[in-house]
């Protein structure tokens, strides 16, 4: 095995052990039964993956329910609380009577899917491949936003885990004019979810902004050329995500 994929698999794994080791030593699920949660995950979520595991294993429809509100609209609502991530289809393996501990372990995947993002960040952006950059890796998998949202709000972790993706892509589109992969990530973070995504699109923006000046000085001209790419593949990232986060809106401000 090469320092790279020693550096990437530390990466990945260290906050999950580190966050099994908290969880052990606190006596939360699967070790105990203190509770771990709070926020919305406690009060929210929880019912919601029960319900939203019916959707493959009964007639539930993802566009209207009766159990909700004695009848109401489910599609926008799904939308919001993330369904489109491909990480919540592992619930579906996970027996109703078991849905907490599959919570807590999906929370430790999501932490470790952020320091393995942001390891391949770093050595795609920096050139680092020293063992040096696990550290880096997980202290973002494990910082105080990480953490403290994943047990309040766990559905904003996907955007945490396409964060350095999409700063790399803004990377790309500054010394490449490569929109690729801005254009991916940025859709998915959108789709994950509406809130963290536009917070990750304005700092896409900021981190534009620093890149090019830090890479090309004060050349103006060139800096509209590389924004008027920045500006278009973001306006056609709204564009890919509108058909999921339009419900949404729509149902906010009615």
């Amino acid at each position: 095995m090469n320092n790279k994929k020693i550096i990437y698999s530390l990466s990945f794994f260290i906050p999950i052990a580190i966050i099994f080791i908290c969880w052990f030593i606190l006596k939360v699920p699967p070790f105990g039964d203190n509770v771990f949660l709070f926020g919305d995950d406690e009060i929210e979520y929880m019912n919601f993956f029960s319900y939203y595991k019916t959707f493959f294993t009964s007639n539930n429809t993802i566009f209207y329910s009766l159990a909700r509100c004695g009848g109401a609209p489910m599609f926008n609502m799904l939308a919001f609380y993330n369904f489109v991530s491909p990480l919540n289809f592992l619930f579906f393996f996970c027996p109703e009577e078991y849905m907490n501990i599959g919570f807590q372990f999906l929370i430790a995947l999501k932490l470790g899917f952020c320091g393995l993002s942001f390891a391949y960040f770093l050595n795609k952006e920096f050139g680092s491949d020293k063992i040096t950059s696990v550290f880096f890796a997980v202290a973002y998998a494990l910082s105080a936003d990480s953490v403290i949202t994943s047990m309040a709000n766990f559905i904003f972790v996907d955007c945490l885990i396409l964060l350095p993706l999409v700063l790399l892509g803004v990377s790309w589109i500054v010394r490449n004019n490569d929109f690729r992969l801005f254009l991916v990530t940025m859709t998915l973070a959108l789709l994950s979810n509406g809130y963290s995504g536009y917070v990750s699109l304005l700092f896409a923006g900021c981190w534009f902004i620093y890149k090019y000046f830090l890479e090309n000085g004060n050349d103006y001209k060139k800096f509209f050329e590389k924004a008027k790419i920045f500006v278009s593949s973001s306006l056609l990232v709204c564009g890919l995500s509108a058909w999921l986060l339009l419900p949404v809106f729509f149902r906010i401000v009615k």
